[in-house]
């Protein structure tokens, strides 16, 4: 029988030996507890090492073969279990000329840990999907020559083989795919691997000019939140809020004012009690109010949206602003989470839909005209969701080729108003001069609702104004526009 040899990187947790072949290593990293809290950042209940611009998703190697951390006091030099649960318990504080001993406190209690506790993580890769495995030690990288498992541990999907060491132990040999298929991790770390511009285009939004108002869910989370919903920003008080039927609310302008938390619909901490402050949307034909930490700001700039890694109810992505990952909140997400009953039925063949003078099991073909990236992105991915086809152009001209040289005659036209090239002013105009397209219907999804600004709309023939991202109310007005039957 011959047996496979490969090379491999020993790595040691708790003393005990294992190999991950090196086929599988990407890099090698070393964080230093003074650079824990820079590197590694909490994300609900995860957590991401920023590599260079990449959020690559951590584990505890110990973690996920159930093996017990210890560590060594360094007062006693007795060997005691590690409670710590994840990396970030390891970020140094200062403690002025003696940074050998750290505190962290967690759940009330005072712990003390050794500072030259450094974090040892093996980037890692299989297929498509990459993350991060810490462990105590790294060793050399040799040539193993792997042996089969045996009957008893054979069905283990996170082990590949064994290898006897030159002391005569056994090594086990990590299956980099079956302990990503245990964690689940294919749709976090798929997006979020090493790629050229072009697969950038693929995976994440493309870099696009924002506007986002910060705050903090937490003092560790960082969130944004699209500029263009927010109606205002209040200061308040923890005691303003009252909870009425199960149901957070406030007295507010002479009226309740709803109250959302982003932990009624993703897996985060909770918001403290101190320095609130509550950011007043429009949603579900109401106004409605998100808790915040302060302190609140805003941000203008060119930035690159990841819009898949971190996502989750309530987390439409994330970008990475002064060093810090930060959540891109969907507040209407977290309101359907909230107030079920608010939302409606918005698929195509819901009761009380239109339905457009297609063949049969024909989609509906509906335009998008949107210059931002990151709002297109989201307004398609609603309309696709609702059961028609998109065509997206990202700007008034780029959507009137598509018009013009689409084999389909299209049913519906959804244009931003601001736009370079050709504004959807221009664009709605031009659509009304082509007798095809003369009583197609048009939404606007803008910021842009003035009446002044209506009023030009209706001059030039645009239908509706819908708020951008107001995913309840765009899809309401594209059911009660789009052609019926004749």
């Amino acid at each position: 029988m011959t047996l496979a040899s490969i090379p491999s990187l020993l790595v040691s947790v708790n003393n005990e030996s294992f190999a991950i072949p090196q086929l599988n290593v990407e890099e090698l990293i070393r964080i230093q507890p003074k650079d824990v809290k820079e590197s590694i950042e909490r994300l609900g209940t995860s957590e991401v090492l920023n590599l260079r611009g990449r959020l690559i998703p951590l584990v505890f190697l110990s973690d996920v073969l159930g093996i017990k951390s210890t560590y060594t006091d360094p007062e006693t030099g007795e060997e005691m279990v590690d409670k710590r649960k994840q990396a970030i318990d390891r970020r140094a504080e200062n403690k002025g000329e003696d940074d050998t001993i750290f505190d962290e406190v967690r759940g009330g209690q005072d712990r003390r840990y050794h500072a030259g506790s450094v974090l040892n993580i093996v980037i890692v890769s299989s297929g498509n999907i990459s993350y991060g495995i810490l462990v105590d030690t790294l060793h050399e990288s040799m040539e193993i020559v792997v042996k089969p498992l045996g009957r008893h541990i054979k069905s283990c999907t996170e082990y590949a083989g064994a290898t006897i060491m030159g002391d005569g132990s056994v090594a086990l040999i990590l299956d980099i795919s079956g302990i990503a298929s245990i964690l689940k991790m294919s749709v976090v770390a798929s997006t979020i691997q090493s790629q050229t511009l072009d697969e950038i285009e693929e995976t994440k939004i493309g870099e696009d000019r924002q506007s986002f108002l910060l705050f903090r869910n937490s003092p560790d989370e960082h969130c944004a939140m699209p500029l263009e919903l927010v109606g205002r920003v209040e200061h308040i008080e923890s005691s303003s809020i009252q909870i009425v039927g199960g149901k957070r609310i406030m007295q507010y302008m002479g009226k309740g004012l709803p109250i959302i938390r982003l932990e009624d619909s993703a897996e985060c901490n909770s918001i403290p009690d101190e320095d609130l402050a509550v950011i007043v949307f429009n949603g579900f034909g109401r106004e409605i109010g998100l808790l915040a930490m302060r302190p609140v700001d805003f941000i203008e700039d060119e930035m690159l949206v990841d819009h898949t890694s971190l996502r989750q109810p309530g987390i439409m992505g994330s970008v990475i602003i002064d060093g810090n990952t930060t959540m891109i909140l969907d507040v209407y997400e977290i309101v359907e989470k909230v107030y079920p009953d608010w939302t409606r039925d918005t698929t195509l063949t819901a009761p009380g839909a239109s339905k457009a003078n297609l063949p049969e099991g024909e989609k509906p073909l509906i335009l998008v005209a949107e210059d931002s990236t990151f709002f297109r992105k989201q307004v398609v991915k609603y309309i696709e969701g609702m059961g028609a086809t998109v065509i997206a152009g990202e700007d008034g001209e780029a959507a009137w080729k598509l018009l013009v040289d689409s084999e389909r005659k299209v049913d519906l036209l959804v244009t931003d108003i601001e736009m370079p090239n050709l504004d959807g002013y221009g664009l709605v105009a031009r659509v009304r001069a082509d007798n095809k397209y003369a009583d197609m219907p048009v939404i606007a999804v803008t910021s842009l609702a003035g009446d002044e600004n209506m009023a030009k709309g209706k001059a030039v023939g645009i239908n509706d104004y819908q708020v951008k991202l107001d995913k309840e109310m765009l899809l309401e007005s594209i059911r009660k526009y789009l052609p019926v039957l004749v």
